[in-house]
């Protein structure tokens, strides 16, 4: 075969593979094309599936265990009662539609179910909104459930600025009492009391920090655990210094009632 048409054939193949990798080429999509939509965020109806980083666990009994715990001394009843609640939640009536309601943050919209008897398979199932913390700028939400005809819960706060959402361990089967902010807003205080027994009760202690670092905002600070009362109301006297009403279950044999007998207690901590 002459160099001539060794030449022309080349040329020929070269050609015939560029038109392929045109082709190609021009059938590949387009960056704009395959670049994901942005959409409005909105939180699932049926649980609480924040965008990563902006669900934080805080309250495990294993970050307590390690940490201080709080020594109670006894006072009087004429002591405790010297002292005031102070209101520290303020109700809110939320936007609602059929069995949704809403809560907005500055970030977006959060829809919740409410809570009802929806039937089988759920039964009783939903949030509660109980209020907001206006100083701290904190939604306080409860998640409830049945099973079985047991009652399961779980309490987290919402924060209406960073739109974080700090989950608060259960202790029992249901969510905790809804924590009560210290005077200047520096601690937190929360209790359970045991279910299953007459004068059992947890209290814990979570460190109010900055919001400039949401993650760390609240962290586990002193904790304890109680055999002899459960809790009937916590009041501070300071940031440093509450108050505890507590009680045991007494069964009285010639009436055949239950009936609390009331006692009381001061905590101090640095």
């Amino acid at each position: 075969m002459s160099p001539k048409i060794i030449n022309i054939l080349f040329i020929l193949t070269l050609l015939i593979s560029c038109n392929q990798n045109s082709a190609k080429e021009s059938n590949k999509p387009k960056q704009s094309d395959s670049a994901p939509k942005k959409e409005t965020v909105k939180a699932p109806v049926d649980n609480i599936k924040p965008s990563k980083g902006k669900k934080i666990l805080v309250g495990y009994y294993d970050d307590y265990e390690n940490l201080p715990q709080l020594v109670f001394d006894s006072v009087s009843e004429r002591e405790f009662n010297k002292l005031k609640a102070s209101k520290f939640l303020r109700s809110i009536k939320p936007k609602q539609k059929g069995n949704d309601f809403y809560v907005e943050t500055a970030v977006r919209t959060h829809t919740f179910k409410k809570y009802k008897n929806y039937g089988e398979p759920k039964n009783w199932y939903g949030y509660q909104l109980k209020g907001i913390y206006p100083a701290l700028k904190l939604f306080v939400l409860t998640k409830n459930s049945t099973a079985d005809h047991l009652g399961f819960g779980e309490l987290f706060l919402l924060d209406s600025v960073t739109d974080h959402q700090y989950l608060i361990s259960s202790i029992g089967d249901g969510s905790v009492e809804t924590p009560i902010p210290s005077p200047n807003n520096q601690y937190f205080v929360y209790y359970d009391n045991t279910m299953y027994e007459l004068q059992n009760s947890d209290i814990r202690i979570l460190k109010i920090n900055d919001k400039e670092n949401p993650e760390k905002y609240l962290t586990e600070y002193a904790y304890f655990n109680s055999t002899e009362f459960a809790v009937e109301q916590i009041i501070w006297k300071s940031d440093q210094c509450f108050y505890v009403k507590g009680y045991k279950q007494i069964y009285d044999e010639s009436s055949g009632q239950w009936f609390k007998e009331f006692k009381y207690y001061r905590t101090n901590f640095n």
